[in-house]
């Protein structure tokens, strides 16, 4: 498999239904790392997830709140939002390994996750979110680390392409 794996999300729905192939193949355990600029898709990709996984709350930007959990789903997620966060030891200051620790029976999802590459678990997915080709839509690369992102990821690249 190709080391990044580029998805094009054209629209809304597309964001949507990229949403739903992921929440139908995530497990728990899994760490989703969302990284890109301002208006990438981040948020409303989560939003779009949490949505796909029958969460009792949609997802909304956690950046005042930086953590907010998503109950009554297939799993239990915990959203991050690091935009404000400006060191690893306010990291751990607000109880990061704690938190992972956690949340092994449920769903990680850290936007901004790239201002601390070397705080996340060593298995983990990488949805680098920019702006699609000609500004239309978004693009979203997946990067895996570790062996049940690889399967994550492959599995979404097939069901994505094979649809």
């Amino acid at each position: 498999m190709k080391e990044t794996e580029t998805l094009v999300l054209a629209t809304l729905e597309d964001t949507a239904r990229f949403a739903g192939l992921l929440a139908a193949e995530v497990v728990a355990g899994q760490f989703l790392a969302l990284c890109g600029d301002l208006g990438a898709g981040k948020t409303t990709l989560t939003r779009c997830l949490t949505e796909a996984l029958a969460c009792q709350t949609l997802a909304t930007s956690p950046t005042f709140s930086l953590f907010q959990q998503y109950d009554g789903g297939r799993l239990p997620v915990l959203h991050g939002d690091l935009y404000r966060i400006g060191s690893e030891d306010e990291m751990f200051d607000l109880g990061w390994e704690e938190m992972l620790s956690d949340y092994q029976n449920g769903l990680v999802i850290v936007e901004w996750a790239e201002k601390f590459r070397d705080l996340w678990p060593p298995d983990s997915l990488e949805l680098a979110c920019s702006y699609g080709p000609d500004d239309q839509g978004r693009a979203i690369d997946l990067r895996a680390k570790g062996p049940l992102s690889s399967r994550l990821e492959q599995r979404l690249t097939e069901k994505w392409w094979n649809a």
